[in-house]
């Protein structure tokens, strides 16, 4: 009987521990499925962040780590977008000659179309007269045909007959903050430093400047003036963002002067891009205007001023214009409802019409009554 007390006694003590041991082990288990969840989700979040260009910790800020990993990821994605322009230049009709050297022209350009569509300056691609050529980040070599062009705003498109294109990703230019991170990817100073990247922030919006060269005197309107490094060479290539999108055509910088560069909108040319992409062509709408806005009557030396709208500075006797009501020195205030306070801003907005399209313009004459007129639109030459 004692014997078998002890027995029990210990078979007791055993079931006991064993029970002991299970809820310690089922307690553990537990735990470890908890923090393996909690993983499982970290990780899930960081890549769908990774996925989308925007890695952030918990407090929705990139880690020193993260940043550099976005960048990298970002300048492998755009990278094999910008391409090499050589232009053997058979006339010297350009806004902008700086880059030149004798009859050959280098730059940069963006790949915006998988059907060969690229982005370029008008001082890099020149006129449909000269020759094109146009280098792949695989060193391949393509002939290319200028299809457009314009002086003013210093922009070109330039096709190629290419396959298998990597296309860049375009951007809001409307949406740009001050102090937002920019990267200007180029080719400087010729092939030899291709598709070098340099960083720098949004310095200023809307900048108008004055240039000067062989043709005479000439202003370049609503530009971003970042302080990443542009250099002769880099014109045509890209200003994107910090998510790999491209929010500007690097132009020009000053040169007396460090950290002052610029960069075209890329809203200003989405319309052109769009119609190339979709009919292979773009006929341009024409007006027959060109206006100041308060910035060029500054530039202009003259002594009026516009509080809203643009001051009608010359008309095209042989355009849309010359046959209506409106005339020098009138202000137009908007086209189709769209205010205008900029000559740019009317060109944005004519871009997205067609030749033979009627607009409604309101203008205001030099004794402030405000008339509204239909025009129908020409086709510019």
């Amino acid at each position: 009987m004692y014997i078998y007390e002890k027995r029990g006694s210990a078979l007791k003590i055993i079931i006991y521990i064993t029970l002991i041991a299970i809820i310690i082990f089922l307690l553990a288990y537990i735990y470890y499925l908890d923090k393996t969840g909690d993983n499982q989700e970290n990780n899930g979040q960081l890549v769908s962040y990774r996925t989308n260009n925007n890695i952030q910790n918990t407090n929705n800020e990139l880690t020193l780590e993260q940043e550099e990993e976005t960048a990298t990821n970002i300048f492998e994605q755009n990278i094999k977008t910008i391409v090499g322009i050589t232009v053997l230049k058979l006339d010297a009709n350009s806004l902008i000659e700086n880059n030149a050297t004798n009859s050959l022209n280098m730059g940069s350009g963006i790949i915006v179309s998988n059907k060969g569509y690229i982005l370029t300056n008008q001082h890099v691609a020149g006129s449909t007269n000269d020759m094109v050529y146009v280098t792949l980040s695989d060193g391949n070599v393509y002939k290319g045909t200028t299809k457009w062009s314009d002086m003013v705003l210093d922009l070109a498109i330039v096709k190629i007959d290419a396959p298998n294109l990597s296309v860049a990703k375009l951007g809001n230019s409307d949406d740009l903050k001050l102090g937002e991170k920019a990267y200007a990817i180029g080719n400087p100073l010729g092939l030899d430093f291709q598709r070098t990247i340099t960083s720098g922030i949004v310095s200023a919006l809307n900048r108008t400047i004055k240039v000067n060269d062989s043709t005479g005197v000439g202003y370049m309107e609503n530009l971003i003036q970042t302080d990443a490094s542009i250099n002769p060479g880099n014109s045509g290539g890209a200003l994107i963002n910090q998510y790999g999108e491209v929010i500007g055509v690097n132009t020009i910088k000053v040169t007396d002067a460090e950290g002052i560069g610029f960069a075209i909108p890329i809203n200003t040319v989405k319309s052109i891009i769009t119609q190339f992409e979709e009919y292979d062509e773009f006929e341009e709408a024409y007006l027959g205007v060109f206006a100041y806005d308060n910035i060029l009557l500054s530039y202009s030396n003259a002594n009026t001023t516009v509080s809203e709208g643009i001051l009608v500075a010359n008309i095209d006797t042989f355009g849309p214009l010359a046959s209506s009501n409106i005339k020098l020195g009138d202000i137009l205030l908007s086209i189709d409802n769209v205010n205008l306070n900029s000559m740019v801003e009317l060109r944005k907005y004519l871009y997205t019409k067609s030749p033979n399209d009627t607009v409604s313009i309101k203008y205001m004459d030099s004794q402030g009554t405000t008339y509204k007129e239909k025009i129908v639109l020409g086709k510019k030459k």
